[in-house]
């Protein structure tokens, strides 16, 4: 006997998206290949608002002066202010905002370090899908899954 199973991938993907208030969000990343793929993505979660995206971690806390953020996508590795210096200035200055590291390196070493300068979570570039994301977002937000 053989039984068939359907999985509603949408319906469940609304489930999940369904807790979510709006969020503001700012991408930070010296790629603009990666930002613009971050933001494509995030922009298909319900209540995501994509409000800005810096280049490097020195435009950071200027933006986040004028603007309203909940969560800052924080690249560990950028050029003049790396994620470490500019997630100890982010949570010094506006402690409520809500930080996940992203990058290509996963080596423990950097998420350790990002979570002591403050970090609430962790993506790697490499496993960034739109369910990890929400994931992600869900338990830096105190969201239930």
């Amino acid at each position: 006997m053989i039984i068939f199973v359907r999985f509603d991938y949408k319906s469940k993907k609304q489930s999940m998206m369904k807790n979510f208030n709006s969020v503001n969000i700012l991408i930070v990343d010296d790629n603009l290949l990666i930002r613009e793929s971050f933001i494509k993505v995030l922009k298909n979660i319900h209540n995501m608002n994509i409000i800005g995206e810096c280049s490097d971690g020195v435009e950071v806390i200027p933006f986040l002066e004028k603007n309203k953020t909940d969560i800052v996508f924080m690249d560990i590795v950028m050029k003049f202010m790396g994620g470490f210096e500019t997630t100890k200035k982010v949570k010094l200055c506006f402690p409520e905002v809500k930080i996940i590291a992203f990058s290509f390196s996963d080596q423990l070493s950097f998420i350790d370090r990002m979570k002591k300068c403050g970090a609430d979570g962790f993506i790697s570039k490499f496993d960034a899908t739109e369910e990890l994301l929400i994931t992600e977002l869900k338990k830096v937000m105190d969201v239930p899954c």
